[in-house]
């Protein structure tokens, strides 16, 4: 006999991807060992098998599983011209579904170790996962066999609407907060694969970078707040209506919270009020801002957000700093009349100070700023869990 085979039923699904081992020795003869699953024209697997045991592994995406090719097959055959009985052991079969949960676009495979992509088309491969939407999370993902094209996070998913896109072998960080339930990775000619996919949850207390206003309790009708100077004193009163009548009030839940606590003015023309600063800049072109020492780290991850406006479209810019000296850039606000929330990562590289500025290289303007909040929040690293591609 110059065929032999044997085959098992399992449940298979095209579009999937297996991952087959088995370990396997040649008895007698010569010749080759084939393997595979559902049908094809041509053997999966094809070769030459030892005389002691050894584990084989090979990927398969089948295209025809349907019955009777709904198994997973080995056979042999003899080396041609050989007239000697061809006989093998074979132990330890198993068929791994690979990519679990991960849903592959047009062009998408999962091989040995990777979901590799074809290079021809701009289809995603994703996965759904629950309770991401609106959390800040570090994304690292590794590329490999990397020949062409370039893949990325789409904008759409992001809060920060970056259109970063990578390239190149290599292992890549990307931090932003998800708008939906959903990981995805959208090539745009990508030739190549990734893997090493892991997901992170950014959150931690957020760390107090000063702010405040004086606040005064309900006298009547309405909030009642006033701004005081070093010098000046806090005086409540009231008026009295006509006639010989007696008024009495209870003034309770007084405080007082000093304007840019831990704020540190650049330029002549900072002023602080209840519930914003404000930074006045006129056509001479001179810097103005304000920035808070010693509140980043070297080698920690940071998320900053701050809550800006202009009164007319201005760019500013928010910098780790030595005082009012850049030390790295961490963001340009583009600024609008009316308020935005900007929200940046950034991993601190020593004991340096926040500053808040108008951009330097901005034309002159007689223009001013205004700053309703500011935040750093220093990032943990808790870890998402993500079904493995491989």
């Amino acid at each position: 006999m110059e065929n032999w085979g044997l085959r098992q039923e399992i449940a298979l699904s095209t579009g999937t991807s297996y991952k087959v081992t088995f370990t396997a020795k040649q008895l007698t003869g010569e010749g080759e060992m084939y393997s595979g699953l559902g049908y094809t024209a041509v053997p999966f697997f094809n070769q030459v098998i030892t005389s002691s045991f050894v584990t084989y592994t090979y990927y398969q995406s089948p295209t025809n599983v349907t019955a009777p090719y709904d198994t997973v097959y080995f056979g042999g055959k003899l080396a041609t011209g050989a007239e000697v009985e061809n006989t093998f052991e074979i132990k330890d079969v198993l068929v791994e579904p690979l990519g679990v949960d991960w849903t592959l676009g047009t062009g998408w495979s999962i091989g040995e170790d990777k979901a590799i992509y074809d290079g021809l088309d701009y289809a995603s491969i994703n996965q759904l996962i629950s309770n991401i939407s609106g959390k800040s999370l570090k994304v690292t993902f590794e590329i490999k066999d990397w020949q062409s094209g370039t893949i990325r996070i789409p904008p759409s998913n992001r809060l920060d609407g970056l259109d970063e896109r990578y390239s190149g072998d290599g292992v890549n960080v990307i931090y932003y907060t998800s708008t939906v339930n959903d990981l995805k990775f959208q090539p745009q000619l990508f030739d190549g694969s990734i893997t090493n996919v892991v997901v992170q949850e950014l959150d931690s207390p957020q760390i107090k970078i000063g702010s405040g206003a004086l606040t005064l309790p309900k006298l009547g009708q309405g909030d009642n707040t006033q701004t005081i100077t070093d010098s000046a004193s806090i005086e409540f009163y009231f008026l009295r209506g006509g006639g010989d009548v007696d008024y009495n009030a209870d003034i309770t839940d007084v405080t007082v919270r000093e304007t840019g606590m831990n704020w540190v003015t650049y330029g002549s023309q900072v002023n602080f009020y209840n519930g914003y600063t404000e930074l006045v800049i006129d056509s001479s072109n001179t810097n103005v801002g304000i920035y808070q020492e010693n509140v980043f780290q070297s080698g920690v991850k940071y998320r900053v957000d701050v809550t800006m406006k202009a009164t007319a479209p201005f760019d500013a810019e928010i910098v780790e700093s030595n005082a009012a000296s850049t030390i790295t850039n961490i963001g340009t606000p583009s600024l609008t009349t009316e308020y935005q929330d900007f929200t940046y990562y950034f991993t601190g590289t020593g004991s340096y100070d926040l500053f808040i500025h108008r951009l330097s290289t901005a034309s002159s303007a007689n223009q001013t700023i205004y700053i309703k909040s500011a935040s750093v929040r220093q990032m943990s690293d808790d870890t998402i869990k993500v079904n493995a591609l491989f």
